[in-house]
């Protein structure tokens, strides 16, 4: 009976210093998962803003042949994907390449068969307009060479902000004119949540460093002691009570 009493006082310090050490990151594992659950991840990555209509020209067999025979004459990479696109009011290409280790993208003007080396702000803007769907204005388009609290890179990047509730910001490559992103407050939320969830406090990507991986096995210490306690919690007049009060029901 001793050896049983010393060993629930010493589960029941261990649970309940444990509980001080990782409590509050148990909290934060609750607090950022019920927050991640309750938003749909579309929602957090602003695809309901995302202009789902893309605008087309409809080139001859020709046009087709000639701007794949220019590729081939000025590109060693493989052709992955060739797709005729207007942005504002000029006839583009949307090209994808591959040269065996990476893949890459860039914009090939029709009417010159050259490919546009880095787009000028007015075109990043128009780029921007027909890709948003909502209701802001357009309010400034500046060009980035560090992270920002919404944008972790590559580098450059068009940085066009919108006068939206949500802040809504947009980040397109200056060189193949794509999209990288989209971001709202609500992701700048969700992005600070997961940092904490992690526990990757500054590039909020590494989810499997050491200090989570300590945090989560002191958790599950933490409650197998607490289920531990649970037994011990427990006497046998108190399912005799239970059994009681189930037959007089």
């Amino acid at each position: 009976m001793k050896a049983k009493f010393r060993f629930r006082i010493w589960i029941r310090k261990v649970h309940k210093w444990l509980a001080l050490v990782v409590g509050l990151q148990l909290f934060l594992w609750t607090l950022s998962g019920l927050f991640m659950t309750y938003f749909p991840i579309q929602e957090v990555r602003s695809e309901h803003l995302a202009n789902k209509k893309e605008s087309k020209w409809m080139p001859k067999p020709e046009e087709w042949s000639r701007v794949t025979a220019a590729l081939a004459e000025r590109y060693s990479a493989d052709l992955k994907g060739l797709k005729p696109v207007v942005i504002g009011q000029r006839s583009l290409w949307w090209v994808e390449m591959w040269d065996g280790q990476e893949e890459s993208s860039f914009l090939f003007d029709h009417e010159t068969n050259s490919q546009l080396m880095e787009l000028g702000e007015n075109f990043v803007r128009e780029i921007a307009q027909g890709d948003y769907a909502g209701t802001g204005r357009l309010s400034r388009a500046i060009l980035l060479d560090s992270p920002t609290d919404g944008y972790r890179g590559p580098f450059p990047v068009y940085e066009v902000e919108f006068t939206d509730p949500n802040a809504y910001r947009i980040y397109i490559s200056p060189t193949s004119g794509k999209v990288m992103a989209r971001r709202s407050e609500l992701w700048r939320w969700y992005d600070f949540l997961w940092g904490l969830h992690i526990m990757d406090y500054q590039e909020r990507e590494n989810f499997n460093n050491s200090l989570v991986q300590w945090a989560a096995f002191l958790g599950l210490v933490t409650s197998l002691s607490g289920i531990v306690l649970i037994f011990y919690s427990f006497n046998r007049r108190d399912f005799k009570l239970f059994s009681k009060s189930k037959g007089v029901g």
